[in-house]
C-alpha cells in the first residue's frame, strides 16, 4: 500500500507537468521565431535598410536577427518608427558587431553594437540547449521515466 507521502509526490509531479511542457513549447516557439525572422529578412528585405547596409557595408550578406515596428496617429498625423537588427556576413565576424537600422518618420540611421555578435551567439546557444533539454525531459516524462 502506498503511503500518503508517495501519493502527494505523485500528485505534485503530475500537477507540474503542464508547466514544464509549456516551458518546452515556449522555448521551441522562440527558436522558430528566430529562424523565421532570418528567413523573412532574406525573402522580403526592408528596402530602406538594405540600401543603407549596401552603401555602408558593400559585399556583405545581411541576416535579420530582430526588429520592431510602431505606428500611431497624433493629431491626425501618422508617426512611424521602425528598426531592424542585422548580422552582416562577413563584417560581423571580423569585428563581432551587429548592426541596427532605425527609421523615425523617414529619417534612417545606421548604428553598430560593439560585441553584439557575442551576445547573440550566446543567446542562440542557450536557446538551442534549453530547447533540447526541455524536449528531452518532456519526452522522458511522457514515456514514463522522470528525468
Amino acid at each position: 500500500m502506498r503511503s500518503t507521502q508517495d501519493a502527494d509526490a505523485g500528485i505534485l509531479a503530475t500537477a507540474t507537468r503542464p508547466e514544464k511542457d509549456a516551458v518546452c513549447l515556449t522555448l521551441t516557439l522562440v527558436l522558430l521565431l528566430c529562424i523565421g525572422a532570418a528567413i523573412y529578412g532574406l525573402l522580403a528585405p526592408w528596402s530602406a535598410a538594405a540600401g543603407v547596409l549596401r552603401r555602408e557595408h558593400p559585399a556583405n550578406i545581411s541576416l535579420l536577427i530582430g526588429g520592431s515596428y510602431h505606428s500611431d496617429a497624433v493629431d491626425g498625423a501618422g508617426h512611424i518608427q521602425r528598426s531592424a537588427d542585422y548580422i552582416l556576413i562577413p563584417d560581423s565576424f571580423k569585428a563581432l558587431n551587429t548592426f541596427s537600422v532605425h527609421e523615425d518618420d523617414g529619417k534612417i540611421v545606421l548604428s553598430e553594437r560593439a560585441y553584439g555578435l557575442l551576445f547573440d551567439i550566446a543567446f542562440l546557444i542557450a536557446l538551442i540547449f534549453g530547447t533540447w533539454q526541455s524536449w528531452k525531459k518532456m519526452r522522458r516524462r511522457h514515456h514514463g521515466t522522470d528525468g
